[in-house]
């Protein structure tokens, strides 16, 4: 519990006069409150039951007694909050006493600061329902199976999204850094491959935003793997076009036009390296228009073969641990 500000003995300049004022919640200030949250310098008046049915944390604080003359503000105690930010608290109260809440659907999904502010502070206080909520949320978003990352059309998914108002690189960005601060680590490799996806046709947009990663490794790790896939097409799905890839074509009914056309896609795919990046993308059907049917039926297989694999590698690229560690490796 806080105490009240001893008088000074000196007079305060208007600077310091300014920096102390302590402003009242505008939403979250309710009559019928009997505890005030104070973070930074905004105060939330609040009922300690409706904040003890949500978390253990306030439910074991307001079991202990209060201090003797512990102050009171309007007949309630002041618990001042250190190292939160009250832009996090808004956004948690407007959770927990919510004009709209995170629902299913594009319409009412939340926008990536709710989402970040509601899991940062649910896991650190407990509040089980909205911290699972936001953790799904997120591992639909950025899944660890490549059935799910097909369901994708921009960041909607089936049953659930998350509402993109921002760049889609600096979004991504956003949720690697609070992957690595709350311990989500399965979502690392899709928020990784995400970047690079939206690369694919925004050539050279994207490295602005890496430079906000807060670990400078990830910075690193993303265009070191930038590097090694461009290098390496070989390796991606984009092997059905090499002369390498032990595809036999016996049988073609247009073998010189065939082979033609293939190597002007493939030239067509390497001189904008950032095509090559969206290597985990199903097959083309305009690529099935390029050579006979005989050749599509063979190509095809050898797409989706590699494509499986590259997806198993995924993490690998960016310097991660394997898929089933990194799940084991979650707070959740």
């Amino acid at each position: 519990m806080s105490t009240s500000e001893p008088p000074l003995k000196r007079q305060r300049t208007d600077d310091e006069n300014q920096c102390s004022v302590i402003l009242r919640s505008k939403d979250f200030w309710f009559d019928d409150g009997n505890v005030i949250l104070q973070v930074q310098s905004t105060q939330f008046r609040l009922s300690k039951s409706v904040l003890a049915m949500h978390s253990p944390v306030f439910r074991d604080m307001f079991s202990l007694p209060l201090p003797p003359e512990e102050p009171l503000v309007e007949g309630c105690p002041v618990v001042v909050l250190f190292g939160d930010t009250s832009e996090d608290w808004e956004y948690l109260l407007r959770a927990i006493f919510p004009k709209e809440c995170f629902h299913d659907g594009a319409d009412s999904a939340p926008s990536v600061p709710d989402l970040c502010a509601v899991l940062r502070l649910s896991k650190k206080y407990d509040i089980a329902g909205f911290r699972k909520r936001c953790v799904k949320l997120l591992k639909t978003t950025f899944p660890s199976s490549l059935e799910q990352l097909d369901d994708v059309v921009g960041f909607q998914w089936r049953g659930l999204s998350v509402k993109v108002d921002a760049d889609t690189a600096e979004v991504c960005v956003q949720i690697i850094n609070l992957a690595r601060e709350v311990g989500l680590y399965s979502v690392l490799p899709s928020a990784f491959y995400t970047i690079l996806h939206w690369q694919h046709g925004e050539s050279g947009r994207q490295d602005k935003h890496i430079a906000n990663l807060e670990h400078k490794e990830d910075q690193f790790k993303y265009l070191k793997a930038c590097n090694t896939i461009i290098r390496c097409y070989e390796a991606t799905p984009l092997v059905w076009l090499s002369s390498q890839s032990g595809i036999s074509w016996d049988g073609c009914l247009h073998h010189l036009q065939c082979s033609a056309q293939r190597k002007a896609l493939l030239l067509e795919l390497l001189s904008a390296p950032d095509q090559v990046l969206g290597f985990l993308d199903e097959w083309n059907d305009e690529w099935d228009q390029k050579m006979c049917a005989l050749c599509a039926e063979k190509a095809k297989p050898v797409y989706e073969t590699t494509r499986i694999k590259c997806w198993e590698k995924l993490p690998e690229y960016f310097g991660l641990d394997d898929w089933d560690t990194l799940r084991k490796m979650d707070f959740e």
